[in-house]
């Protein structure tokens, strides 16, 4: 009973550390689409709003309108650092802009391509612990199958072992008896503690029948 009750606590511990690895590629594949997600929420906003930007800035003078709403919507999604501080600039620059100086156009564009620059910057990080959390459950998953291959094949010699080799050597020693070998025992070392009962009661008997004989 103390054994059966092992091989249980065995089987339980086996079946939770499984579902634990389980459970962890699941989480590790899941992480993926917030990823994506947070990258079109925050930083493909404020790459489009500079493109805005520089859309306004293109033609023979800047088309102020367009470019306010878009220095406004880039305002409002400031998702990484120095972006602020560039956004300030920017807007301070405006007076500048509307005059069509080329002094403040040159420096409006080297803002917008730094803010471009900080947001290329986290996408490429986020696109990078996309895939970590990606490799990390692809591996957890060939592991959690390496790990059932081994166990089958663990237990299965377990089984093989401790319980149809001894049924084996069990019915060779039985029938071997009964076609008249009174010699032939039940014989196996690693049988599991419950097989060798039944050897050693099953060897009495034959002992009982021979010496009746």
């Amino acid at each position: 009973m103390r054994r059966t009750g092992t091989i249980n606590g065995i089987f339980l511990l086996l079946a939770a550390f499984n579902l634990l690895i389980s459970f962890g590629a699941i989480w590790s594949l899941q992480r993926i689409e917030p990823e994506i997600e947070r990258i079109n929420r925050r930083n493909v906003f404020s790459l489009d709003a500079c493109e805005k930007m520089l859309q306004a800035m293109a033609r023979d003078r800047v088309e102020m309108d367009q470019f306010r709403r878009a220095l406004s919507k880039a305002e409002g999604h400031i998702t990484e650092k120095g972006e602020r501080e560039c956004l300030n600039r920017i807007r301070s620059l405006l007076p500048g802009l509307a005059a069509g100086r080329k002094e403040a156009l040159d420096e409006a564009a080297d803002k917008i391509a730094e803010i471009s620059k900080f947001n290329k910057q986290a996408i490429e990080r986020a696109v990078h612990e996309a895939k970590r959390f990606r490799k990390a459950g692809a591996w957890s998953i060939v592991f959690l199958a390496l790990f059932f291959f081994l166990n089958v094949l663990y237990f299965g010699w377990k089984f093989r072992r401790g319980l149809l080799i001894p049924l084996e050597e069990l019915s060779a020693a039985v029938e071997a008896f009964l076609a008249g070998d009174t010699l032939r025992r039940c014989n196996t070392p690693y049988a599991e503690e419950e097989m060798k009962k039944i050897f050693r009661a099953v060897n009495e008997l034959m002992d009982r029948i021979c010496r009746f004989k």
